[in-house]
């Protein structure tokens, strides 16, 4: 299962609070003091740690995990989520009034494919900090290839476009990202998706679920993001899906 945010990831322990806790920590809020907190995801985070979240946004205070002295809250919290938090607080699924304590100044981010003029200018900067990390000459994006990576839908939005361009640049000869090279890319994640998924009459929901999830993570070379906006869940539920092999295709 992904990652669940906990009260103890964000507001810290003491020593000795839990079973191997040797040392305190101030956690998340503590490190941010008088800067910004970026909570992504937030609809991984755990019940307790939702009501704790909520209490510190109201009285901009809270303790450790396991201690007693109260520590304010000098940050300025940022959340992130890529699924309809809204109707999730209406199913039950996340606190509501901590939707609404959090929901001040939402900014909606339209999906990649309604953003084709950044395309070229994401493309670029993933391409020169992948060319620097994985050592490579890459140093240019010719025009052919930004108008290949328009042309496709992005289901995965900017982190499948990361991804697919830190794999050209490790697969790329040369100093220039071809469209070429790109497009053959894109067909290999693109042409999977056609094909059909045989599941037998009488198999189990869960286990039909999990075959069509694999299926689809395995067509979009693991990437988990993309997957789970192909089949219009998040990646908490795609994670849960997969959690008896999730192992096999995580991509970190």
């Amino acid at each position: 299962m992904g990652k669940i945010i906990t009260e103890r990831e964000l507001f810290g322990h003491e020593k000795g609070s839990f079973t191997g806790a040797i040392s305190s920590s101030e956690g998340k809020f503590g490190v941010a003091k008088g800067g910004t907190i970026f909570l992504d995801e937030i609809s991984t985070m755990s019940e307790r740690a939702q009501v704790d979240l909520l209490r510190v946004l109201e009285t901009f205070r809270y303790t450790r995990v396991g201690g007693k002295v109260e520590h304010v809250a000098e940050v300025r919290v940022v959340c992130a989520i890529n699924c309809d938090l809204l109707e999730m607080s209406r199913e039950g699924k996340f606190r509501e009034n901590l939707y609404y304590r959090i929901n001040i100044f939402p900014i909606v981010l339209p999906p990649l494919r309604d953003r084709l003029e950044d395309i070229g200018l994401l493309a670029d900067r993933f391409m020169r900090a992948a060319a620097e990390r994985f050592g490579r000459s890459i140093r240019t994006l010719s025009a052919d290839t930004v108008e290949c990576l328009a042309a496709h839908r992005w289901p995965g939005n900017v982190r499948e476009l990361r991804n697919l361009i830190e794999q050209a640049v490790l697969l790329a000869r040369g100093e220039t990202l071809d469209a070429e090279l790109v497009s053959s890319l894109l067909f290999d994640r693109e042409a999977p998706m056609t094909q059909m998924v045989p599941i037998a009459v009488g198999t189990k929901v869960a286990e039909a679920e999990r075959q069509l999830a694999m299926r689809t993570l395995q067509a979009l070379s693991g990437d988990r993001v993309a997957a789970a906006s192909a089949l219009g869940i998040d990646l908490a539920r795609l994670d849960q899906i997969l959690q008896p092999t999730f192992n096999v295709f995580s991509n970190g």
